[in-house]
């Protein structure tokens, strides 16, 4: 589990500070949000005997000598992490969860925190999220301070960064896990996702939510992890096909209609996550001109086509009428095709 000063230099952190050096290897900029909670008096974090067995360091040896200086040097916390030589321009969040009141109170401390995080860490390509148990799907639990929450992971997206959290398995069936992983999908269903799951030691898996732009970038920085770490790391697809073809097959019955629903089809977008809120970043025009946008429609991708259909109810609400119009002219439906061409592919 992560993240707390107890766990740094556990095996787990040598697959993990692994990963993310490729990323910026690569020419990524990282931000880690550490989600630091106190340590505690489990057994958690004393998985570091692999430290002894200059075997191990055959797969990352500049992450292996690093976390074995501070741990002979007794020096693991966030903190030398953050100074040492592991990462040369990485930004870091490391205020710690740690609130008191009520639970109102509680909540609103939660959300300047996360909003902090969102200002320092801006200005990156990938945020990493490290919470000590994943991502809280459920409503039903005590200990807010061990999760990421979904607003949380949106949020930063929304804000152009790709995000990828820790979490795992634990106690789910395959069903389960397999629904757990598609959730941040769920929520953005214009984004990409897929996993990495590490094997030594306790299972600990990564879930990235992506923009479709930088797909098969990381997927390609993604592949040479897998290499150098020679089966210790799996890869964890995410499907999503059958709910993407359900939402394209709604999308076509809008399409049939004899008379337009623009309220309904907006109302269906935005449940299933197709409604791009940033969708201002996507516009080469200042101010933003349709007719101009509509121009390059054949080159867009999956997000692009939602950020273009909400440009166009933008549009229609300082020029009442302009949906119906851009409708009966059938550029609406261009835009819909489009969307539903990429979907099914």
């Amino acid at each position: 589990m992560h993240m707390k000063n107890q766990y740094i230099a556990d095996i787990g952190d040598y697959g993990k500070y692994s990963m993310l050096k490729h990323f910026e290897d690569a020419g990524i900029r990282i931000a880690i949000n550490w989600y630091l909670t106190k340590d505690d008096n489990s057994n958690d974090g004393k998985h570091v005997r692999y430290l002894l067995d200059d075997k191990m360091r055959v797969y990352d040896s500049t992450v292996f000598d690093v976390l074995k200086s501070l741990y002979v040097e007794d020096k693991r916390t966030v903190s030398e992490i953050e100074k040492s030589i592991l990462f040369q321009n990485v930004r870091f969040y490391n205020k710690a969860i740690d609130f008191d009141g009520t639970s109102l109170e509680i909540k609103s401390q939660r959300k300047i925190w996360h909003y902090n995080g969102l200002e320092i860490l801006k200005d990156t390509d990938l945020v990493f999220l490290d919470p000590d148990n994943g991502l809280l799907t459920s409503n039903r639990n005590n200990h807010l301070d061990k999760y990421v929450l979904p607003n949380e992971v949106f949020d930063y997206y929304k804000a152009g960064r790709n995000v990828v959290f820790y979490c795992h398995k634990g106690r789910r069936n395959q069903e389960q896990w397999e629904e757990y992983k598609r959730y941040m999908h769920n929520m953005i269903s214009y984004s990409k996702s897929f996993g990495i799951t590490f094997h030594k030691g306790t299972q600990r898996s990564y879930i990235f939510v992506v923009h479709p732009k930088d797909y098969e970038r990381y997927l390609s920085i993604i592949s040479f992890v897998l290499k150098d770490w020679d089966g210790l790391f799996t890869f964890e697809a995410v499907d999503t096909r059958s709910r993407l073809k359900l939402i394209s097959n709604e999308i076509q019955k809008f399409i049939s209609l004899e008379k337009p629903r623009f309220g309904e089809l907006f109302k269906f977008l935005e449940s299933n996550g197709m409604v791009v809120h940033n969708y201002s970043d996507f516009a080469s025009s200042a101010p933003i001109d349709v007719d101009f946008e509509l121009e390059n429609l054949d080159s867009c991708d999956v997000e692009k086509c939602c950020a273009l259909v909400v440009m166009m109810y933008r549009e229609d609400h300082f020029c009442n009428g302009s949906l119906l119009e851009r409708w009966q002219n059938g550029e609406m439906q261009k835009v819909l095709r489009r969307l539903m061409q990429l979907i099914n592919n």
